[in-house]
């Protein structure tokens, strides 16, 4: 099967539309991640109207992506729901599953793969760097200033981070994200009190 997911398309920043390619890979990923199970259920039930429409979907994202194995056969199983041909749905969908799962891992891959080498591409952040930014978001997130701590995360998030900040930082992430003043204070404490 040909899949046009390079890692160059993932990592070269001048090359044209990479921005709206890498989204587009992660959204099929996900979609990917999500929808099996679910395409597999509505065989299950027989529910072809709905299926129609998650394999239609299939094919929309994978044709964006270049992989037209899987747009190709994804386009026929929408044609069989849409004209109600039911054996054939059900003698194809195995194939189309494990096609569609087959590019969902290659995906992953790919994107693992990305992440690592842009990880190794940032530069590393000092020990009193990392400190300072920290003590400045905690002074921010005491202020109620999530704009601030907001910038001040971005900011961590272009530097390599030491091994086993990775977990404080996601989890610094998610309580910003979600607005945790308290959750973000006592995070914050303990990283403060530990170094």
């Amino acid at each position: 099967m040909k899949i046009l997911i390079l890692r160059s398309l993932l990592k070269d920043k001048d090359l044209c539309g990479e921005v709206a390619y890498r989204f587009s890979v992660y959204d099929a990923y996900q979609e990917i991640k999500d929808e099996y199970d679910i395409q597999e259920g509505y065989v299950n039930e027989e529910n072809w109207k709905e299926y129609t429409v998650q394999v239609h979907a299939a094919k929309s994202s994978t044709r964006l992506l270049g992989a037209m194995e899987v747009s190709t056969l994804a386009g026929y199983l929408e044609k069989c729901g849409n004209e109600e041909r039911v054996g054939e749905i059900k003698e194809k969908t195995p194939d189309f599953l494990d096609i569609y799962r087959d590019l969902g891992d290659k995906i992953s891959n790919a994107l693992s793969q990305a992440k690592g080498d842009l990880e190794q591409e940032k530069e590393s952040i000092s020990e009193k760097q990392l400190k300072e930014a920290l003590q400045s978001l905690e002074e921010l997130v005491m202020a109620f200033d999530f704009d601030g701590a907001d910038m001040i995360v971005e900011r961590l998030a272009e530097y390599r981070l030491p091994p086993g900040f990775e977990d404080v930082f996601a989890r610094i992430k998610q309580l910003l994200g979600a607005v945790d003043q308290d959750g973000l204070l006592a995070l914050l404490g303990d990283v403060r009190n530990e170094g």
